[in-house]
C-alpha cells in the first residue's frame, strides 16, 4: 500500500497535491489538464460518481479494443516513467493472471 491506496486495485490513480483520485475522478482530472476540447470532458464530474465509475469500468473493460494495446515500456520514455509510482505490468503467462479486457 502507498499512499494508503491498496495494492490490489483495479484503476488509474492521480495523487495530486496530497489529495488522491480513482477510477472515474482520475480520469476527468487528467482529461481537465490537458489542451483542447477534451479539456472540456472534465464537466461530466457533474454526472454522480457512482453512474461515472460505471461507464469508466465499461471503458476499462474494452480499452485494448478501443484504443489499441502498448504497455509503458514500449511507450513511454524514462521522463515519463520516473512520474509513476508503479509501472509493474502482469505477465500475460501467469496463470494467476487474469485479464476483464
Amino acid at each position: 500500500e502507498s499512499h494508503g491506496v491498496p495494492k490490489d486495485i483495479d484503476s488509474v490513480i492521480l495523487l495530486r497535491d496530497q489529495e488522491l483520485f480513482t477510477h472515474s475522478d482520475a480520469a476527468l482530472e487528467v482529461l481537465g489538464d490537458l489542451d483542447g476540447v477534451i479539456s472540456g470532458l472534465w464537466g461530466l464530474k457533474v454526472i454522480p460518481q457512482a453512474i461515472r465509475d460505471m461507464g469508466y469500468a465499461l471503458v476499462a473493460k474494452s480499452r485494448f479494443m478501443l484504443l489499441g494495446h502498448s504497455s509503458i515500456s514500449e511507450a513511454a520514455d524514462e521522463f515519463i516513467k520516473a512520474r509513476l509510482i508503479d509501472t509493474w505490468e502482469p505477465d500475460p503467462n501467469d496463470p494467476l493472471h487474469t485479464c476483464g479486457s
